[in-house]
């Protein structure tokens, strides 16, 4: 009968170690992509709130949905977390309908190959004015 070995003996440590340094980076490649991902969903829900804040502003009235820096404004107080993204907010009114349009171009954290530099990003938010 063969005498049993160790399991932590230097060749399998040196395994362990090959096996780390392979698996390693493509993990960090693997975390990077989500947290880049999961930015660009953060500030596209970011966008879509500050326009349909400035909608609901707009909305309440004929006056407010002619006066663009009110609704500007309150579309871009939404966007405070958003600074570095440097916003901008549009809005037509077209008889009883208020448009209001919030873009920003996103730019990831790494650039990736083979995937754009600059996301832009844009929502939209109609609503029908209040007489």
């Amino acid at each position: 009968m063969k005498p049993r070995t160790p399991a932590h003996t230097p060749h399998r440590r040196a395994q362990a170690l090959t096996e780390m340094a392979i698996v390693l980076p493509l993990l960090v490649l693997l975390f990077l992509a989500a947290v880049d991902y999961s930015r660009v969903f953060f500030y596209f829900q970011q966008v879509e709130s500050a326009a349909a804040a400035g909608a609901q502003i707009g909305c309440m009235s004929t006056s407010n949905a002619a006066n663009t820096t009110l609704i500007s404004s309150n579309a871009l107080l939404q966007t405070r977390d958003m600074a570095n993204l440097s916003p901008s907010v549009a809005s037509t009114l077209t008889g009883s309908n208020l448009a209001v349009t919030v873009s920003a171009n996103f730019r990831p954290l790494i650039a990736w190959p083979f995937l754009p530099t600059n996301v832009f990003l844009r929502r939209t938010v109609n609503m029908r004015v209040m007489q």
